[in-house]
């Protein structure tokens, strides 16, 4: 009898408890130059500014996103440790307009303008990225001469590749 009366009385506490734990799991941050991406089911219902948010776990489930910051893909070499690289020479290996081979490394830097489309519309954007940049690197490099590639038109090949990229 005790027991029931106890029952009747304090049921509420462990479920308020497993509410209130549920609900605090459910809290993210957005730090200044991010943006927020909630979904719901998959979908897309919302994005989010700096500052403390909420989302109901097992039903949304929100993604931070960076787009303050410069991101950077090395085409034609790799970092292995901080200042220590490695050649890699199916990238950086090509042929210029008047068949030579020049070795070609490249720097790309980005950043993220609107984090929906980087989440959604492109499944894996550093390969993606890659890909496209060497294309762009070869087109440019395979219609210029070995002496312009390596000295004269060093920085038009830059500009055109960049161009031809950003089409």
């Amino acid at each position: 009898p005790k027991l029931r009366r106890w029952l009747k009385k304090w049921w509420m506490v462990p479920v308020g408890i497993v509410v209130l734990i549920w609900s605090a799991n459910g809290i993210y941050s957005v730090g200044p130059g991010s943006q927020g991406v909630v979904k719901q089911f998959g979908r897309e219902v919302a994005k989010t500014d700096a500052g403390l948010h909420w989302v109901a776990r097992g039903i949304r489930k929100a993604t931070v996103v960076d787009l303050a910051a410069v991101r950077r893909l090395n085409i034609g070499f790799e970092e292995v440790r901080p200042g220590q690289f490695k050649e890699v020479p199916s990238e950086a290996l090509m042929l210029t307009k008047d068949e030579n081979i020049v070795n070609v490394h490249v720097i790309v830097q980005y950043r993220v303008l609107d984090a929906s489309q980087f989440l959604f519309k492109v499944r894996d954007v550093p390969r993606v990225l890659r890909n496209a940049t060497e294309v762009a690197l070869r087109s440019v490099v395979g219609n210029t001469r070995i002496d312009d590639v390596l000295t004269e038109r060093r920085a038009e090949v830059q500009d055109e590749t960049k161009v031809f990229l950003q089409r």
